[in-house]
């Protein structure tokens, strides 16, 4: 079993470059909160593994050359919470336009 720490660090290296190996860290009751998705008509929340895969499958297909740089992975004492401080940037594929991505 993985601490939060290496899914995440996980989860960066494989989403872009080995996405069925990310499919395999998803896991059937994952919970992913998406605080400012809303304000791009996407929903806040994500339970379940479906939701995610589906959600994903359409960001797949909807931003190219998507990469994440500017990775800060901190362990929390315990190992099941972590926090990451990440940029990204991708383009659009309906517009051509560079989409920047910085969260934490």
């Amino acid at each position: 079993m993985y601490s939060a720490a290496e899914l995440l660090k996980h989860h960066f290296e494989t989403f872009v470059d080995n996405h069925e190996k990310w499919k395999s860290l998803i896991a059937p009751d994952i919970v992913w909160e998406l605080p400012f998705a809303p304000s791009l008509g996407h929903p806040e929340k994500l339970v379940g593994r479906e939701q995610v895969l589906n959600h994903v499958a359409w960001f797949v297909g909807a931003v190219e050359s998507f990469r994440f740089h500017d990775i800060r992975i901190q362990q929390f004492a315990d190992s099941l919470s972590a926090v990451a401080q990440v940029k990204a940037q991708g383009i659009i594929t309906e517009t051509g336009k560079t989409c920047l991505l910085y969260t934490s």
